[in-house]
């Protein structure tokens, strides 16, 4: 393959290239989006990372401040909480049913946390075929957590790097693809697809944010 690329894109492919990554990539990736999701990134919206704990690890350092909360499903995706564990922001659990996290929830919390001065600034989920429940989340559930996240001023955090191993039925559109610009950050990665080892994934964002990334 670094054989195929240095005979492809000469000495381009030793240089450190645009800020999003490779643009060859980016192309096939923006298509392949459009064919597996609900919404084609616009220019700017979709930049590469190294899998997706760099995503999670670039969204939590960028979007919170010491003493913030992130709320979390329970249960939820254990490395997931090692990583926020690394950060000065409170992890704050949230109550789930057989269709994922309660919005209900999520204003609870929200509220109960203002009271004691604290600040909700991120929800992390994974609402395609969720680890470690299995659970998908409908798209009627979706739409209610996106509607409270936006009153609440809470910006989502979706890992959807499980969004390709649906099986009975196409998954439903992210909560990217069916929120407002800059209501979520959509985090994908290759691990599940091609490899494990293969350290290489995306994250989908308005353009605002996806620049502050870099």
């Amino acid at each position: 393959a670094a054989s195929a690329a240095l005979r492809r894109y000469g000495p381009d492919a030793l240089g450190y290239g645009a800020w999003a990554g490779p643009p060859p990539l980016l192309d096939w990736l923006t298509e392949h989006l459009g064919r597996i999701d609900g919404r084609v990134p616009a220019p700017g919206e979709l930049m590469i990372t190294a899998g997706n704990s760099q995503g999670l690890e670039m969204a939590v350092t960028m979007l919170t401040r010491p003493g913030d909360a992130v709320l979390a499903p329970v249960p939820t995706y254990h490395l997931a909480l090692r990583i926020l564990a690394e950060h000065p922001v409170r992890v704050v659990p949230l109550a789930t049913d057989e269709d994922g996290p309660l919005p209900d929830a999520v204003t609870a919390a929200v509220d109960e946390l203002r009271a004691e001065g604290v600040r909700a600034r991120l929800l992390y989920t994974v609402p395609t075929s969720g680890n470690p429940t299995g659970i998908t989340v409908p798209v009627a559930r979706r739409q209610a957590l996106l509607a409270a996240t936006g009153a609440a001023g809470v910006t989502i955090v979706e890992d959807d790097v499980y969004r390709e191993l649906a099986y009975d039925a196409p998954a439903p559109p992210s909560l990217w693809a069916l929120g407002e610009p800059g209501s979520v950050v959509r985090l994908g990665s290759f691990s599940k697809t091609l490899a494990p080892g293969l350290r290489l994934g995306w994250l989908t964002s308005d353009v605002a944010t996806t620049k502050a990334f870099v």
